[in-house]
């Protein structure tokens, strides 16, 4: 009798093993977005593609574009136009299987870019002493201004999938940031840029190379998974 015991605790184990292995998706790529996005003072529509490329390890990159039109913060007044581009490359390891209904917790590390063009109607001025601030006449025009950030993230994260190829992406992360502000304005002109200055600098169109400071990146992301179920479990004869 104590051995039938066994025999019947190895069929349930195995049988088990086989009916939680037809819940596991095996992955060929995860569409992804981000909505956070959307609302961001630099607003993008973000898509992205995370492709497993071995059991625990993958890349996912996205890209993202918007303008002042499709902004919740711009009212289409301050910038005659404004264009705004973001790239993410990252690498991930997963602890365990990330494509079951587990889940997994991960740790990634990513390079991020954003770019923004902004093209502003403005009074600049000509023929300017740097140093007194005066100048010898104003004009109206166009200036051209493009802000670029660069950034190092290292994130922990947690993603799952949820019935039905749902993926759910929560993360947080840090790393350092730096900032590039150009414009086309001519040599000994002046406009009214340090309206945009603030402590941080992090959203000032004052021309100049900035200096590395800390990073903080947190959010989540939504994705549906394309692949294939693992083959049922024949049964037993």
């Amino acid at each position: 009798m104590k051995k039938y015991r066994w025999y019947w605790l190895f069929l349930f184990s195995l049988m088990g093993k086989m009916l939680w292995a037809q819940d596991t998706l095996r992955p060929k790529v995860i569409l992804k977005t981000v909505p956070t996005t959307l609302i961001d003072p630099d607003n993008t529509l973000t898509l992205g593609a995370e492709i497993p490329i071995a059991t625990r390890w993958s890349i996912y990159q996205e890209a993202g574009w918007g303008n002042a039109a499709l902004s919740p913060w711009e009212d289409g007044k301050e910038f005659a136009s404004k264009n705004n581009f973001r790239f993410r490359t990252q690498g991930r390891y997963y602890f365990s299987d990330p494509y079951s209904q587990r889940g997994s917790w991960y740790l990634a590390v990513e390079y991020y870019r954003k770019e923004v063009f902004i093209k502003e109607y403005r009074a600049l001025g000509r023929g300017c002493n740097l140093t007194t601030g005066g100048c010898a006449y104003f004009e109206e025009g166009f200036l051209k201004t493009r802000r670029r950030v660069s950034a190092s993230h290292v994130k922990a994260g947690y993603q799952v999938v949820v019935p039905r190829r749902l993926v759910i992406d929560l993360y947080l992360g840090g790393g350092f940031r730096n900032l590039l502000v150009t414009n086309d304005a001519e040599e000994g002109s002046i406009n009214n840029w340090w309206r945009n200055v603030n402590i941080f600098n992090l959203r000032t169109l004052q021309p100049g190379r900035y200096e590395t400071i800390p990073s903080i990146t947190g959010g989540f992301s939504l994705g549906f998974l394309l692949g294939q179920r693992n083959p049922k479990a024949l049964p037993l004869r």
